[in-house]
């Protein structure tokens, strides 16, 4: 009987030691594997940290404006630069159509004078 304890208790102590050695290698396959998923989750936020940092030349987050808005916005300066010209020569043309209208008018005045002093010394 005593013979048969030591086995058991011997049998016990390996089974005892062959648990503890399997479970500390599932203990750390696990631990490597959640550090591999902690590792790719950090590799793609710095990723995406990195993607959103990028500035245009002003500054400007690049991810916060589409291309097709800064395109139309570009067409919309242009066209804006080109309308501006164009007030100004109208501008440049009404003063010189104000300057012979101003012209006609005193042109116009001195002949009705002309008139007039000739109607007074006729009458």
């Amino acid at each position: 009987m005593e013979q048969q304890l030591l086995q058991l208790g011997a049998g016990g102590l390996f089974a005892l030691l062959v648990l503890r050695e399997v479970f500390g290698f599932l203990k750390e396959r696990v631990r490597y594997t959640h550090n591999a998923a902690l590792e790719q989750m950090a590799k793609e936020v710095h990723e995406m940290h990195e993607w959103h940092a990028v500035t245009d030349e002003d500054g400007v987050k690049v991810w916060y404006i589409r291309r097709s808005l800064e395109n139309t916005l570009d067409k919309l300066s242009h066209t804006l630069d080109a309308q501006t010209q164009l007030l100004k020569e109208m501008v440049l043309i009404l003063k010189d159509t104000r300057n012979e209208m101003d012209a006609v008018i005193r042109e116009t005045r001195e002949i009705h004078r002309e008139i007039r002093n000739e109607h007074r010394k006729a009458g």
